[in-house]
């Protein structure tokens, strides 16, 4: 990649100038992969106060280089990928020290075929991923322009934020705690609860980003990025999807059979390219973000089906759709309270957070969280602690 920079910056970006950029984020996406093996380390020994504070020195280092580089030196671009360059050396260089001081280091080739076997299928799935979250740039470039790629850059952005708030933490810990539960008697009881509560904390999350969006980009973005709000909740919605569809996996994971990942991955790969093609050809960033929602939600189908077959939990579907049918009802009514009042008024402010409060406070009025013994909001943390123990209730 390093080699062939030029060409790859010609064909992505379709301008010159842009391939010391590039260089600089492959090395520093490459320095900090040791980092983050590190950090699964970390997170398989459950230290995580050790995780928190070599994660808060990292941001604390990057913001401190960003303000250098990009505010005072005035380096732009430039400036924020060297920062993060520096920032993964020192951070990868600490983090393997702390690591190999504590394990040592030696190789076997036992353990080396054995990992290929399980992780190859995730090559695949990893250019899946890439596509579908970022093969939507390109084509918005070559068909609208480079401005239409930054305002749509800004809505997704936004979008990921629910990734980030709440799929990838939940994943961090329930990826090791996912092997814990299969030792439990009634673990398929407890992987569907445990569903049912990720499900409906990912739906609030899409729920508040979705209904405050239009005040946030407001706020933080100038005029000409207004328009960014309207593909956020699309782009939401999608992580919501894509949250699930890692959920999902259990199946092939505890049985270790990963080949389906892989191919499920490329196959929604390609549909995403044929669905970009069309869409945003004729719709633009609404395009390019509706068909990301579109490749989020048959890979999770998908996904669904697979490992249903090699691991079948009793997932309760109408209590899903309940929940969805529910903040459905507080999206659409947030939407007509933007119709009826002005959108930055405080009237139609104060209504959203109403009706965003609403979303939670209907779960437990309808019984949503009843069979761990949760009749109001703040039994919920005694519930849940409940059913991650693998209590009596998840059976119920």
């Amino acid at each position: 990649m390093v080699l062939g920079a030029e060409q790859v910056a010609s064909l992505v970006f379709r301008a010159p100038g842009y391939s010391s950029f590039l260089k600089i984020a492959l090395l520093s996406f490459w320095i900090g992969t040791a980092g983050e093996t590190c950090r699964n380390y970390l997170r398989v020994r459950q230290r995580s106060t050790v995780f928190v504070i070599a994660s808060l020195i990292q941001l604390v280092v990057s913001l401190t280089l960003n303000i250098y580089f990009i505010a005072f030196r005035r380096m732009g671009v430039y400036g924020f990928l060297l920062s993060s360059l520096i920032t993964n050396v020192l951070a990868s260089v600490a983090l393997l020290i702390y690591t190999i001081g504590e394990t040592g280091f030696s190789f076997s080739w036992i353990k080396t075929r054995a990992m290929l076997a399980f992780g190859l299928p995730f090559v695949l799935s990893g250019i899946g991923h890439f596509i579908l979250n970022f093969a939507d740039r390109y084509f918005l470039n070559l068909y609208s322009g480079l401005s239409q790629v930054g305002i749509y850059a800004l809505g997704y952005k936004f979008g990921f934020m629910l990734n980030m708030l709440a799929v990838a933490p939940f994943l961090q810990m329930w990826e090791a705690q996912m092997f814990v539960v299969e030792k439990e008697a009634n673990a398929k009881a407890v992987y569907a609860r445990i569903f049912e509560y990720f499900a409906a904390a990912l739906l609030l999350v899409l729920l508040g980003i979705s209904i405050f969006i239009r005040d946030i980009i407001r706020i933080v973005a100038s005029p000409e990025y207004g328009s960014a709000w309207k593909i956020v909740p699309l782009v939401s919605l999608a992580y919501v999807f894509n949250g699930w569809s890692q959920y999902f996996r259990l199946g092939m994971l505890l049985t270790r059979k990963t080949k389906p990942i892989g191919i499920i991955m490329a196959g929604s790969g390609v549909l995403t390219l044929v669905l970009y093609f069309f869409l945003i050809r004729s719709y633009h960033a609404i395009g390019a973000a509706t068909a990301t929602l579109l490749a989020f939600a048959f890979m999770m189908a998908w996904t669904y089906a697979a490992s249903q077959k090699l691991y079948p939990i009793p997932y309760n579907v109408s209590r899903i759709g309940v929940i969805l049918g529910l903040a459905a009802v507080c999206y659409a009514a947030a939407w007509g309270i933007d119709q009826v009042f002005e959108p930055t008024s405080l009237q139609a402010f104060v209504l959203r957070v109403l009706l965003f409060l609403a979303f939670p406070v209907a779960l437990v009025r309808i019984g949503f969280f009843a069979s761990e013994g949760v009749h109001r909001l703040q039994d919920l943390p005694a519930g849940i602690r409940n059913v991650l123990r693998g209590g009596e209730a998840a059976e119920s």
